[in-house]
């Protein structure tokens, strides 16, 4: 889920000038995913933005609306981890999707992991970022908390794991917190899987799970549901 008309009106550009900006500026940085990002990098700049900050700011608040968590103050946003899935180009001028003198990508994909204070709470939250091809810049929503998972298993998990927690009926389920391995006083059932839990949040009902991740003969991953347990 994104935040709507409010985070594309924010961050929309026409793809055309963001091609042209790249092709003028000698200075334009590309970082590939194996690369180590360094400070000083322009990519670096653009996402210790406050400008940026501010989008992720609101990509949560959103989020979080979902199952009632509204805080009036600002959000102190600093950033943990960060990912590229895909090359990122970045220029230092710009169309200006995110403010004056902040340098900007006009391509690529690339994962985010913040750490978001709100009205005197930590949160963890996972996202994925894009650049499309008309040049709008799409924040994408993964899940909130520590999972080690990768964010396309994160994609690929997080409905099913809305399924298994059993919250039946909600147009709204949302998975409010992961963390690796299980909770304290719980004995695992298989030594050798990797485990996280899950909380899964919907119709205000709160489903505790601890998901077992395995390989398959298929030489993919598959995740079962260990222990369901309802919060409230």
């Amino acid at each position: 889920m994104t935040t709507g008309k409010s985070i594309r009106a924010c961050f929309q550009v026409a793809f055309l000038v963001a091609v042209i900006a790249y092709g003028q500026s000698a200075k334009a940085e590309t970082i590939m995913p194996t690369a180590e990002l360094d400070r000083s990098s322009l990519f670096f700049q653009f996402l210790e933005s406050k400008s940026f900050g501010a989008g992720v700011a609101r990509q949560l608040a959103a989020y979080e609306r979902a199952f009632g968590v509204s805080c009036g103050e600002n959000y102190r946003v600093t950033l943990q981890q960060v990912r590229v899935i895909r090359p990122v180009v970045t220029v230092p001028e710009g169309p200006l999707f995110v403010a004056e003198g902040v340098p900007q990508p006009t391509g690529g994909l690339w994962f985010n992991r913040h750490s978001i204070n709100r009205c005197g709470e930590d949160v963890t939250y996972n996202s994925m970022v894009r650049i499309l091809d008309n040049g709008t810049l799409l924040i994408q929503h993964l899940v909130l908390g520590q999972t080690g998972l990768t964010p396309q298993l994160i994609n690929g998990f997080k409905q099913r794991a809305a399924r298994m927690a059993q919250i039946e009926g909600c147009s709204e389920v949302v998975v409010r917190d992961t963390m690796n391995g299980v909770p304290d006083g719980y004995e695992r059932q298989n030594e050798d899987a990797v485990f996280e839990t899950w909380t899964i949040w919907g119709c205000e009902q709160s489903v505790r799970l601890v998901v077992r991740l395995e390989g398959n003969d298929k030489g993919g991953i598959q995740m079962t549901a260990e222990n369901r347990t309802v919060l409230n």
